[in-house]
């Protein structure tokens, strides 16, 4: 968790938009969004419960922003991703 953290925090290394923010949101998150902590924190509970599944919402982010701009001057589009 920490090394990805480390990982994440270095300019030189870019990652796949959905990755970062999934990983954020949901692998090493505080709780804060879930009340439940992220996947990592309890990878048992995680592995062989259905406790994160989510089968009714639609989770809509934006890439962060080294994945914007570009030849078709992309931005964001539902404001949220952080």
């Amino acid at each position: 968790k920490a090394k990805l953290l480390e990982m994440f925090a270095d300019k030189d290394l870019l990652f796949s938009p959905w990755f970062r923010i999934i990983a954020n949101r949901w692998m090493i998150s505080s709780g804060e969004e879930t009340g439940k902590g992220g996947w990592w924190d309890d990878l048992d509970r995680t592995m062989n419960t259905n406790e994160f599944c989510d089968y009714e919402s639609i989770h809509r982010f934006d890439p962060q922003e080294e994945h914007l701009g570009g030849g078709g001057n992309a931005g964001p589009l539902f404001g949220v991703g952080k």
